[in-house]
């Protein structure tokens, strides 16, 4: 009895060994990420970085833990070596790696490598609005008032009534000392926007 015992506990163990355990998708962890479960979300990407052949989501999904976890720097070197490796995936597409990359630029408070990023973004979805009005912003932080409500403007022509362009070019011409054009700007946002 005890050698059949034994024999059981083994043939357990070596099953274990050399059945392969399932790993989690790539969408799987990327819910996990959602859920904002970092340990685990990393330790199963483990062993999608260390594969051979280089995969572009895994890279991307563990960049998106370390701007979660304010690791800029991490998440900054992974997406690199997406765009490096000129291979991209169904999550990490090229615009979600420049505008990652732009975002994260501007957490940084480094203007002008988030304006590098956004205006090649521009290049492919020049009518983006979400892209136009990022490009805003950056401008406006860097204190280039006049070509932020170009962009500004291009975002209200994109989205008609939005009261965060409407406000930036009110805050523009604030800094530009157009107080009439100013008060006009950032009256209509708060009109269109009372949280604004």
């Amino acid at each position: 009895m005890v050698i059949i015992g034994i024999a059981l506990f083994f043939l357990v163990v070596v099953l274990f060994l050399v059945i392969p355990r399932k790993t989690a998708s790539l969408k799987e962890i990327s819910k996990i990420i959602n859920q904002n479960d970092y340990e685990r979300a990393k330790s199963l990407l483990q062993k999608h970085l260390s594969a051979k052949e280089f995969s572009p989501d895994a890279h991307f999904l563990i960049a998106r833990i370390y701007e979660n976890l304010e690791h800029y720097d991490y998440a900054l070197m992974e997406l690199k070596s997406i765009v490096k490796n000129h291979k991209y995936g169904d999550m990490a597409t090229m615009d979600e790696i420049y505008r990652m990359m732009g975002d994260i630029y501007l957490k940084l408070e480094k203007l002008d490598e988030a304006h590098q990023q956004y205006l090649i973004l521009e290049k492919t979805h020049p009518d983006e609005y979400n892209v136009v009005v990022h490009l805003g912003r950056i401008l406006f932080h860097k204190k280039q008032y006049e070509q932020a409500v170009a962009y500004y403007e291009k975002a209200l022509k994109l989205r008609s009534s939005d009261s965060e362009a409407t406000g930036g070019i009110g805050m523009c011409y604030f800094q530009l000392g157009d107080m009439k054009k100013a008060h006009e700007n950032l009256y209509q946002a708060v009109k269109l926007d009372r949280k604004n």
